[in-house]
């Protein structure tokens, strides 16, 4: 049994492991964790079946469920980021995933790299490496941020059925208003 971890409010930080990375936690931990796959690729064990996590797939375990998850052993290597957290009290919508097991959700982002969720995680990770004064209160901004953004894209409507280059030019526009527009390099870019 891999031992818990204690939050207070926030323990973050980025693994880039091998075949032997295993966790093991039957009963959970009392803080929720999110787990985020840079590259390489993961595996969650649930009761009736394993899930590969690729690149951009991202799950989230509630207080008390089941921690099973490792490096899978075709690819041999997961890069991946996590936090466990108590979070506050106007996140938990946020924390409404569609569930693959009780109190475990996964969502599946596609290209970190072209969102926000990708600084805004490094931003929660770079806090803690810090430390200092006010790291945790930084860490729990960023993590928000991060949390936030994994509802949005996931969850808007307005995305569902739209071509992913299209909602990649949508999403560079948006995080590069100061750069003067020019159509064959939007293209280029998707």
């Amino acid at each position: 049994v891999t031992p818990s971890v204690p939050a207070a409010p926030i323990l973050c930080g980025e693994y880039r492991r091998g075949r032997t990375y295993k966790n093991w936690r039957p009963r959970g931990t009392d803080d929720w964790l999110l787990i985020l796959t840079v590259a390489g690729t993961g595996r969650i064990t649930i009761p009736d079946r394993v899930i590969r996590l690729q690149a951009g797939d991202a799950v989230l375990f509630a207080p008390g469920a089941s921690q099973d998850y490792s490096t899978d052993d075709d690819t041999g290597r997961w890069h991946l980021r996590w936090a466990h957290f108590h979070p506050r009290p106007h996140w938990l919508p946020w924390l409404l995933w569609p569930q693959v097991a009780p109190k475990v959700g996964v969502r599946q982002v596609g290209d970190l790299a072209a969102t926000p969720i990708e600084s805004a995680s490094q931003r929660m990770l770079t806090a803690q490496r810090l430390a200092g004064q006010g790291w945790e209160d930084i860490a729990m901004n960023a993590l928000e941020e991060t949390l936030l953004w994994l509802f949005r894209l996931t969850e808007t409507a307005q995305w569902s059925g739209i071509d992913p280059r299209i909602q990649q030019a949508a999403h560079y526009l948006a995080a590069h208003p100061q750069e003067p527009f020019r159509l064959a390099k939007l293209a280029a870019r998707c």
